[in-house]
Formats: C-alpha cells, structure tokens, sequence
C-alpha cells in the first residue's frame, strides 16, 4: 500500500488564522492610542487648571495692592505689583502703578542720625521757577559744627512756601521736623498743613503742569491721596492750623475714583460698579482729565 503524501492545514484555516493576527494588532493599536489620547486630554486640563489658577492670583493681588495703595502701605503694594509683572507682565495698568508707587517710595525724606540731610530740591519743583524775587536762589542750608542747621532749612522751607513750590517745602519742613520736632512746631505745623492741602487741591482738580513747577507732572491722584491724608491727621491733632476746605470730602471722592478706575483696569468691572452708583449719587459729572464718572460707569455694561 502506497503511503499517501501528509496534507497542509486547510487553505480557510490559514486566512482565519491571519484575520484573527491582524484584529488583535489593531485592538491592542487602538488601546494604545486612546490611553495616550486620554493622557493628553488629562494634560491639557491640567494646563487649563494652571492657566486658570494663575489668572486667579493675579486678579487677587492686583485687588490686594490697590487695597494697599488706598491704606498707603506702598512697599506692601510694590511688591505685589512686582509679583504681577513676573507672572504676567504687562497686566492692566501695572507698569505705570510700579512707576508711581516707586516715586511715593521716595518722595519722602529720610534721615540718619548721623548724616547730614540732602538740601536739594526734587527736581520736579526747583526754586529757579517761582517768579518771587525772594525766592530766585535756590535754597542751601548748611551745617555747623554742632549739627545741621534747622534754621537754614526752616527758612528755605519757608521760601519755598512763600513761592507756593509747596512738594518742596513739604520735604523741607519734614526735615526740620526730623532734626528738632519742637522748632518753631506751630509755625511748621500751619505752612506744612497747607502746603499738603493746596498740593493735594492741585492733584485732584488736574491743574499739575508737566514742567513741573506746581508739583510732580502727569496723573497724581494718588498722591494727592496721601498728601491729603497726612493734612486730615494733622488738623485732627490740631485744629488750629487751618481749615480743611472740604478736603476730606473731595478726598473720599477722589478716592473712590482711582479705586474704581483701577477695578475697571484689571477688568474687575463687578468690582467697581458699585462704587461708581455712589459716586454717581453725589456727582456724575466729576471727572477727571476728560474721564467722569459717568463715562466710568457707562464703560462697564
């Protein structure tokens, strides 16, 4: 008997065989791409979170440091400020807020127990511009052998006064408070009362020049604020040293403007609403450079 030649599997087990190959490849593909996709989608939702996150921060500090500009706390304001630039530069109107909170930083005069004071004017308001003869010099007190002269500076403070260059005789008496807080204190007290309230008029009402001759250029509200503040804590300590001319009033007003400004900025428009319905209550019509507060309210719907 003849052997019979061994048969090969059958030609439609063979094609089974592949068919089966070919679906478990592309199920465990498939598997594959859609746990990648789902981690990519995990991933951009983490990015959304971060993004949201940050912008949440940054809303909340620039809240914050208007807060503290309001309170005058201008290193607290600063260093959120700062804060806002390195993670997102750029933000509302922060650049210039860093710009003029570094200038209240400054303006200030302060003294070493051991130093001899700096008698030159800040050069937004020199001497050489008021018109008043008695006045044409520039201030330059000296010092003695026995310390600074305080009556130099308290005459130069004076000058100055007198020429109504009233940023420099603040820094002026302020020194001479600094040296001897007793010197001729009513005479200080009443020319530094009103040298911070007629600054703080001219902040409020615009009518700062850019060459600097009645006080520092541009948009000063926010001096005006704390020029202001520091009058009503000295005519609250004593009333004798002048009238405040409805300074408190105008300064809640004008307060209340650069707080609701800056929401509006930082586009926390919720923020300032209610704040301009009750400035608008009282006058819708004040403005300031062109702004009112009604151009302010209209501009948050």
């Amino acid at each position: 008997m003849t052997d019979q030649p061994h048969e090969g599997p059958p030609r439609n087990c063979l094609l089974s065989l592949m068919v089966l190959t070919i679906t478990t490849c592309i199920c465990l593909t498939t598997i594959t791409l859609s746990g990648f996709g789902g981690y990519q989608d995990e991933y951009s939702d983490i990015q959304t979170e971060d993004v949201e996150t940050q912008a949440a921060e940054v809303a909340t500090q620039y809240s914050l440091a208007l807060e503290d500009e309001t309170a005058g706390s201008w290193e607290l304001a600063y260093d959120r400020y700062e804060f806002i630039e390195t993670k997102q530069p750029g933000y509302a109107d922060v650049t210039r807020r860093l710009q003029e909170v570094a200038i209240m930083l400054s303006v200030t005069p302060t003294l070493a127990a051991t130093d001899t004071p700096d008698a030159t004017a800040t050069p937004t308001a020199t001497i050489e511009a008021a018109t008043s003869e008695t006045a044409s010099e520039e201030p330059a007190a000296t010092a003695t052998s026995e310390g600074p002269d305080v009556a130099g500076y308290f005459d130069d403070a004076e000058k100055l006064y007198n020429a109504g260059l009233h940023e420099d005789a603040i820094e002026y008496l302020d020194i001479v408070i600094s040296l001897d807080p007793e010197y001729r204190r009513s005479e200080v007290d009443s020319m530094l009362f009103n040298s911070l309230k007629q600054q703080a008029f001219i902040y409020f009402r615009g009518t700062n020049t850019d060459d600097g001759t009645k006080g520092y250029p541009g948009d000063q509200l926010v001096r005006g604020i704390q020029l202001a503040d520091r009058a009503l804590v000295l005519q609250d300590e004593n009333p004798q040293v002048g009238s405040l001319d409805n300074l408190d009033s105008e300064r809640f007003f004008v307060n209340g403007y650069v707080v609701a400004r800056s929401y509006i900025a930082g586009g926390l428009n919720s923020a300032a609403v209610p704040i301009l319905q009750e400035l608008c209550e009282l006058n819708c019509g004040w403005g300031f450079r062109g702004v009112t507060v009604q151009d302010m309210l209209n501009g948050t719907n």
